[in-house]
């Protein structure tokens, strides 16, 4: 009854601050992955021009969107009322008060069916962004199809809506029933596209934008990692576009972005070795994306990929993890490494199957410490997925010079006390 009547009174405030604010602009970033490179990428390119709110990661609660917002803190002690009424006060203060902000922009996150709805209640984004569509919480929704009318229900209380054609299926088309939308994307089907010739080098990979804003391409140089990690910097270009600012601008702000922690992030590792770490999340659509990024690295001297198992995929499990273990090519692949019981059981069986030399492990400081063995000087190895049945982020810290570990995921006092209860629970 308490946390209703707090969620109550802080939508209630949100709604008024957009009716009193129609000239701050809200983006909103909805998808099942990618979704906060998109922010980062968004929220970059805009800083160029605009003041921006950029939502940061806040704790799981039906209180984090509205405060996200507002631009308010969570109380440190959520259960005292005292708190609650200082925050009442301060959302008043930001209704009435000019502006702090030109735009803010949010991730909304979908865990089961109705929850864009919700959103829908009290918020209006001039601007929505729909990542992928792609298997998770399949328990909830039961079929893709289920999944993607949920997000793509986003379009129904924004004004605009900007679709990522490589991972939104056009099968799902007749999901979408704002007439104002567009697409962005890897070649030019989609309105917006980009080109990259090298996928990464000593200065970074260079790209050109297209749209039909640019006269000529924007030509700029991004610290990004692989083609599909080009993406969310494209949607930021849009959206850029979308908001007015220039080219000139768009490829500053690119230029600029760098990627987040645990998302394909180039790390140094052991022996002069490349250490891409994406291990933020476990996403099939990120393992497959990830290891074509892998495979792009021509010149390695040798490739290792370890993967971990994708939990939330319901009846589904099985079939993604083979289909991830299928895409393993042992002429591309010196090793392929497991860790966790879904990755043991499928992933592993198909890529040994496809002829691959597989390591299954237990854990992941069991697959970094195997890997410091195999692997050559001059190698690129992928750690790639995580979740909080393997923490595959200690393989990452196993395989990387000490200096790297500030960059890794999930290193603060309170996850580290967590991991050590965890492993020496094995």
């Amino acid at each position: 009854m308490f946390d209703a009547y707090i969620y109550k009174k802080l939508t209630d405030y949100v709604i008024k601050y957009q009716q009193a604010h129609p000239e701050v602009k809200l983006i909103a970033v909805v998808g099942s992955n990618d979704k906060a490179m998109t922010r980062q990428a968004i929220g970059t390119v805009l800083a160029q021009t605009k003041r921006v709110r950029l939502h940061e990661h806040a704790p799981h609660s039906r209180f984090a969107t509205p405060l996200a917002v507002l631009g308010i803190a969570l109380p440190e002690n959520p259960g005292n009322i005292l708190q609650w009424r200082a925050v009442f006060e301060a959302a008043k203060r930001r209704i009435a008060d000019a502006p702090s902000v030109d735009v803010i922009v949010q991730e909304l996150t979908v865990r089961k069916p109705g929850d864009m709805a919700e959103f829908a209640r009290y918020l209006r984004p001039s601007v929505a962004v729909i990542t992928s569509v792609a298997p998770e919480n399949m328990e909830a929704f039961g079929t893709m199809d289920a999944l993607a009318q949920e997000y793509l229900a986003v379009g129904d209380m924004s004004e605009l809506v900007i679709v990522n054609r490589e991972t939104v299926d056009s099968r799902y088309a007749e999901y979408e029933h704002n007439p104002n939308i567009t697409t962005y994307g890897g070649s030019n089907l989609a309105e917006y596209w980009i080109e990259a010739d090298d996928i990464y080098g000593p200065n970074g990979t260079p790209v050109e934008i297209n749209g039909p804003e640019f006269a000529t391409p924007i030509a700029t140089t991004v610290q990004l990692v692989g083609r599909p990690a080009l993406l969310p910097a494209l949607a930021g270009a849009v959206v850029g576009a979308k908001l007015s600012s220039t080219p000139e601008f768009i490829a500053a702000g690119l230029s600029s972005l760098r990627t987040l922690p645990g998302r394909m992030n180039p790390l140094h590792g052991m022996a002069q070795t490349l250490v891409l770490d994406d291990t933020y999340r476990a996403h099939p659509v990120t393992a497959t994306a990830s290891l074509q990024t892998l495979y792009d690295f021509d010149a390695a001297a040798q490739r290792i990929a370890i993967f971990s198992s994708i939990p939330d995929l319901g009846t589904m499990s099985q079939a993604e993890h083979q289909a991830i273990g299928q895409m393993c090519n042992p002429d591309l692949l010196s090793w392929v490494v497991t860790v966790g019981d879904e990755a043991n059981r499928y992933l592993a069986s198909a890529a040994r199957g496809k002829g691959c030399q597989v390591k299954q492990c237990k854990t992941a400081i069991e697959a970094g410490e195997f890997v410091r063995t195999v692997a050559e000087q001059g190698a690129v190895i992928l750690v790639e997925g995580s979740s909080p049945a393997t923490y595959l982020e200690e393989t990452t810290k196993i395989l990387c010079v000490v200096s790297e570990e500030q960059k890794i995921v999930r290193s603060t006092p309170e996850w580290l006390e967590k991991k050590r209860v965890f492993f020496d629970n094995i």
